[in-house]
């Protein structure tokens, strides 16, 4: 099972363009859930999303909230609320979260301005679009 998650994270690691500071601004927006890859090989396709991800990111920090899209454009505002820091360690981008019950890090395995992929501490991988708000609900 390990060697499957080490295999999965190298296929993305070797076709996607390297994550770097620069390309980091990309996690401002709203970014819609695709797909979650499990480690024991299974994938859970998500194609209506009730809530979406906002992240606002600024100088290697920032807070992620779930926002509820409105047929009007507009959003309701979920009280959900995660900041984070993130961190760089062997050219490896790290975000992580911290509040008074625990802590945990996802790693950015790609970033461009319409994907995102990240990996939990469980293996979990995490498949997000940009949320493309024109779109009929």
């Amino acid at each position: 099972m390990k060697l499957l998650i080490v295999i999965i994270f190298l296929f993305f690691t070797s076709c996607s363009e390297k994550v770097t500071e620069q390309s980091l601004i990309h996690l401002n927006g709203y970014w819609e859930i695709k797909q979650v890859s499990f480690p024991d090989g299974q994938d859970k396709d998500y194609k209506i999303n009730p809530i979406v991800d906002y992240i606002h990111y600024e100088g290697m920090q920032g807070y992620r909230k779930k926002v509820k899209p409105r047929m009007d454009g507009t959003y309701t505002v979920t009280d959900d609320s995660e900041t984070f820091s993130v961190r760089k360690a062997n050219e490896i981008f790290w975000i992580h979260y911290e509040n008074d019950l625990s802590s945990w890090e996802e790693q950015i395995i790609e970033l461009s301005k319409n994907e995102l992929i990240l990996s939990n501490e469980e293996g979990l991988i995490y498949f997000y679009k940009r949320y493309n708000s024109n779109k009929p609900h």
